[in-house]
């Protein structure tokens, strides 16, 4: 096991430097297909294992973080432990909006609670949804322990950095499900990775003024914060690509594609 103090002094550094994620040159955004489902096909349970999620585009993470920053040595034994994989899916149907994720995990970690205004200790998975032409969007959180947390920003930029965060309150609608390959907060195992599903009420949705729904312009961003004792320090990831560590810049995410 790596010196837990040093992984973490790493793992701030990371996050809170500010940089690049070098995202490929490209003068359009990708997109993201949202498959709908018919009644009865999405089984809630967090493993997705049923037939309609292996017909759904997979969209993997991708590293963003600020090692690049970082005195050589460092940066070096920060990309010696690659990145661990991740994948999100999306769907919706006639009650809800889906994100499905499947996650590789050597350590799984979650020690927040459910309603805590930052989940940042422990494995998280992100998504953000936003309508194209609206100066608001939802940030939702799944973890490996069963903590969730929901935000709906009203915001007057695309790229204001959030300072009360707590204002913004909470989603009680917003719903998770997970499984875990492995064991959670024990240190001395190797584990394999965890699923996790998320769901918001197209209800919720549409009664902010958009409707979440073929016709209309929504983007979507997913993220991932990747803590374990076996890497050198906390792993960021995200898709798309951002050309900062910066996960509020909505001007990146991804054009929705209904389908």
């Amino acid at each position: 096991m790596k010196n837990i103090a040093l992984y973490t002094f790493s793992a701030l550094v990371l996050l809170l430097a500010g940089g690049c994620c070098s995202p490929a040159a490209t003068d359009r955004l990708p997109t993201v297909t949202v498959v709908k489902a018919a009644p009865g096909e999405i089984k809630f349970d967090g493993s997705l294992s049923e037939k309609f999620w292996s017909k759904v585009p997979a969209y993997e993470l991708l590293r963003c973080d600020n090692s690049h920053k970082l005195p050589p040595q460092e940066r070096n034994k920060i990309l010696a432990d690659g990145l661990e994989k991740a994948s999100v899916k999306f769907a919706y149907d006639d009650k809800y909006f889906y994100a499905a994720a499947t996650l590789e995990e050597n350590d799984i970690i979650a020690k927040g609670k459910t309603g805590d205004l930052s989940i940042f200790f422990g494995d998280t998975i992100e998504v953000f949804l936003a309508p194209e032409q609206a100066f608001y969007y939802w940030e939702l959180y799944s973890t490996p322990n069963g903590a969730k947390t929901a935000f709906f920003y009203e915001l007057p930029t695309l790229d204001l950095v959030i300072k009360d965060r707590a204002k913004y309150g909470k989603l009680p609608s917003f719903e998770i499900a997970f499984k875990l390959n492995g064991t959670l907060n024990k240190q001395n195992d190797r584990d394999k990775g965890w699923t996790t599903e998320m769901r918001l009420p197209l209800a919720e949705i549409a009664k902010k003024g958009i409707k979440f729904a073929p016709g209309e312009k929504w983007t979507i961003m997913a993220a991932r914060y990747n803590y374990s004792a076996y890497n050198y320090a906390v792993q960021t990831s995200a898709y798309p690509q951002l050309p900062a560590l910066n996960f509020h810049m909505r001007q990146f995410y991804a054009p929705v594609e209904f389908r």
